[in-house]
């Protein structure tokens, strides 16, 4: 679009350029022609910065964004891991739960008082009654 208002103004400049010389006048529409001209080249060299600039940062935020992604891909892998390290280790817990409760279950120096298990010092044998 900018380019399009310069390529207008040169023509302009040079429809008044090309005229034959008793027409030719260096006046106030030409002096403005000309600044225009330069205020237009100077707009499109600072857009055209800008736009490189804007495509350097584009290309850094997309490297960027493809590390956040991997980063973000092995921590879900992690999780994954960490996951099922805990399901193991928590069903481990519940069969060693289940095995404590069986082995409790048999004749052992433990007796059940309330609910709690105690350790019974002495076992305690049955007399013969009197």
């Amino acid at each position: 679009m900018h380019q399009l208002a310069l390529d207008l103004n040169q023509r302009r400049l040079l429809v008044r350029e090309t005229r034959p010389p008793r027409e030719t006048t260096h006046d106030e529409v030409q002096a403005s022609l000309v600044a225009q001209h330069r205020a237009l080249r100077a707009n499109i060299d600072s857009l055209s910065r800008c736009a490189a600039t804007n495509a350097r940062d584009t290309g850094k935020l997309a490297a960027d964004r493809a590390g956040l992604a991997a980063d973000l891909g092995d921590k879900a892998a992690a999780l994954d891991v960490d996951a099922g390290l805990y399901a193991t280790t928590n069903a481990t817990r519940q069969v060693h739960g289940a095995m404590q409760k069986a082995t409790t279950l048999l004749p052992t120096p433990y007796t059940l008082h309330t609910a709690s298990y105690t350790l019974n010092p002495k076992p305690q044998t049955l007399s013969p009654r009197p």
